[in-house]
């Protein structure tokens, strides 16, 4: 329950913040997104979601940096079997990361697996 009610501050945060607040937060996020992205609660899984994309929505290229650290979670987050934490991801994959990136990182993962 803390952790969902933390997710929701933390979206809230990021959409509201200014900019520097907001990516100064960024070098925590990747370790602290890739554990919550796999939590037991669906509710958590969904509201990381929701909190990680309003966190690339409001940074915007910024996340470059970051993205070797996310893009495996946020890959895999993907296809989760809750269909909103899913859904979540997948809207934010696509809104923010354009199709040529998505070519680079689908082929860099084909590689490396």
């Amino acid at each position: 329950m803390v952790s969902l009610i933390a997710l929701h501050e933390f979206a809230t945060l990021c959409r509201d913040s200014e900019i520097s607040i907001v990516e100064g937060m960024l070098p925590f996020w990747p370790r602290l997104y890739s554990a919550l992205a796999i939590d037991i609660k669906r509710t958590v899984r969904e509201a990381a979601q929701l909190a990680h994309a309003a966190l690339v929505k409001r940074i915007g290229k910024s996340v470059a940096k970051y993205l070797k650290l996310l893009a495996g979670a946020w890959f895999i987050s993907q296809y989760d079997v809750y269909p909103p934490a899913a859904s979540i991801a997948t809207n934010s994959f696509n809104v923010n990361i354009s199709n040529l990136l998505i070519t680079i990182i689908y082929q860099f993962i084909k590689n490396v697996f």
